[in-house]
């Protein structure tokens, strides 16, 4: 029987590529974006490494990439204004105040006072007022959160999301894979090893998800 070609290097470029258009869409990082393709790659193929990827398994690990992102993103796309000039410009939105406040609350900065005292020093105003403010708010919040969270209350608020059918398309595939993670962690009686600020960021992101769609 003639053996499965491995994935062409069209297929590869095109997987990098989700890659980094995951890191910046999520605002993560892209060791972070790695560790999401290496999860799909295992669900598709029982391994981590791309390079094995036969060429029907690179389809659907570049199907399940793009279905990660936000709607629009995921294709070639003509060059654009840098992110940043046009998140300065950009008001912050309802969903960041309320990832925000959620993140107050994850590091139990309850009072308005402490947090204006916080916003003071990474923006030099008493609030975020735009989207790269929200941004500057987040990034610092969330590490501080994750020194507050155990990893134990983290898997069962994940436990408690899976069924929701408030989550988008990515979150639909993240948190089954977080949930899968805490699950092999646990075998291996290491949890801590299982969130990174930025998978801790998209758990809170998809509990105001549920919250605002419940609240609606």
């Amino acid at each position: 029987m003639q053996a499965k070609r491995v994935r062409t290097p069209a297929q590869n470029r095109v997987i990098w590529g989700l890659v980094t258009q995951l890191a910046q869409a999520t605002s993560g990082t892209k060791i972070e974006a790695e560790e999401a393709v290496r999860a799909i790659c295992r669900e598709v193929a029982g391994h981590d490494h791309t390079s094995r990827l036969t060429e029907g398994q690179a389809d659907v690990v570049i199907s399940r990439l793009r279905a990660r992102l936000p709607q629009g993103q995921g294709r070639p796309a003509a060059p654009s204004a840098p992110v940043g000039k046009s998140r300065q410009d950009a008001p912050i939105t309802p969903r960041q105040q309320e990832v925000i406040g959620a993140l107050y609350r994850q590091v139990g900065w309850d009072d308005r006072g402490r947090q204006i005292a916080f916003a003071r020093r990474q923006l030099k105003l008493p609030w975020p007022q735009t989207q790269l403010h929200a941004d500057a708010i987040i990034e610092p919040l969330k590490a501080i959160a994750l020194r507050h969270t155990d990893p134990a209350d983290a898997w069962r608020r994940a436990v408690a999301l899976r069924e929701s059918p408030h989550l988008d398309a990515w979150q639909r595939q993240f948190i089954p894979d977080l949930i899968a993670q805490f699950v092999v962690a646990d075998a291996a009686r290491d949890l801590k090893k299982v969130l990174s600020p930025h998978k801790l960021l998209k758990l809170i992101e998809a509990e105001v998800a549920v919250m605002v769609g419940e609240r609606d």
